[in-house]
């Protein structure tokens, strides 16, 4: 009886140890598994911090680009103002007081850049040609015209003179005459029209039309002017042309 029970115990101690054993070989695999994943998931975020780096290295060198060229364009900035400030004298003193404006043409020529043209003979001419339009507009007032060479075409600026000037630039030089006068009386009927009141563009067609027919309409009239009352004697002959 008692050998019985002691088999009957080693029995059931076989039994318990292959039952824990398999347990254990369970946990196990479980435990794999799982580290396993966690393995995955550790190699996928080395792959996104792979590529997080690699976005920062881009970002960084975008942010060098652009502060190259913030600071070349500084550099440019500071280049334009340094032109500008060449190209437009400093003010002398307080604005002078705006200049009344008159019932006769003031047209007052600048020095410079014209050739072999003389300041009062240029001035002459653009009277001589002024004079064939602003004779149409009795009773109109008008602030002198200060008259300047330039080199990129005629134009008549927004910006006025320090007593309220309308300033006019021209590109004529030497004795081209009907070029002075053709430039001159585009740019004055610009100045009749009230070009400073900046209208519409859609109308700035019209006005640009009508500035061409007026440099027309001076070129013929000073060819009957001249015949009888040209600026000087000599000129009269210039008249048929």
């Amino acid at each position: 009886m008692k050998q019985t029970i002691i088999a009957a115990l080693i029995i059931l101690s076989a039994v318990a140890g292959g039952a824990a054993g398999e347990e254990d070989s369970a946990q196990l695999q479980r435990l794999a598994a799982e580290n396993n994943a966690l393995k995955a998931r550790l190699a996928e975020n080395g792959k996104q911090l792979e590529t997080l780096t690699q976005q920062l290295v881009h970002l960084k060198a975008v942010v060098g680009d652009l502060k190259k060229e913030v600071t070349s364009l500084k550099a440019a900035n500071a280049d334009l103002k340094a032109h500008v400030a060449r190209k437009v004298p400093p003010s002398a003193g307080p604005a002078q007081p705006q200049e009344p404006a008159g019932t006769k043409l003031v047209i007052r020529v600048q020095p410079g850049g014209w050739g072999d043209a003389g300041v009062q003979n240029i001035q002459k001419l653009l009277l001589s040609a002024g004079n064939e339009l602003w004779k149409h507009f009795p009773g109109r007032r008008l602030r002198p015209i200060i008259i300047r060479h330039s080199d990129s075409g005629p134009i008549v600026l927004f910006r006025q003179g320090p007593a309220g000037e309308y300033i006019v630039k021209l590109d004529a030089e030497g004795r081209h005459w009907a070029q002075f006068t053709y430039q001159f009386s585009h740019e004055l009927c610009h100045v009749l029209t009230n070009y400073e009141k900046k209208a519409s563009p859609k109308n700035r067609w019209f006005e640009e039309s009508l500035c061409e027919m007026a440099s027309m309409f001076v070129l013929r009239r000073m060819a009957v002017t001249w015949q009888t009352s040209p600026p000087y004697p000599n000129w009269k002959s210039f008249a048929p042309a």
